[in-house]
């Protein structure tokens, strides 16, 4: 997935199934999951998704729908908004 399409929110929150706080690891660094919104355009379409979705997908099985998955597969990363 593309982190780099993302809308940072403030603080932070655990994996409300298992209550773990969770990182990954992107660019060869750790980055903590939970303060964040991926978004992905696929045609008219935004997916928008809570920074914990790889987490939902590798612990807890979670299946997001395939058209979102590829949407955010094949994401370009986007430039932040302005303030």
């Amino acid at each position: 997935m593309a982190m780099a399409n993302t809308v940072a929110m403030r603080g932070t929150h655990r994996c409300p199934f298992c209550m773990s706080r969770v990182t990954m690891t992107v660019d060869g660094q750790d980055v903590y999951l939970g303060n964040a919104e991926l978004r992905a355009r696929a045609g008219d379409i935004t997916y928008v998704a809570p920074s914990l979705l790889p987490h939902y997908i590798a612990a807890h099985d979670y299946k997001p729908p395939d058209e979102a998955l590829h949407a955010f597969a094949s994401a370009t990363p986007t430039q932040p908004r302005p303030s």
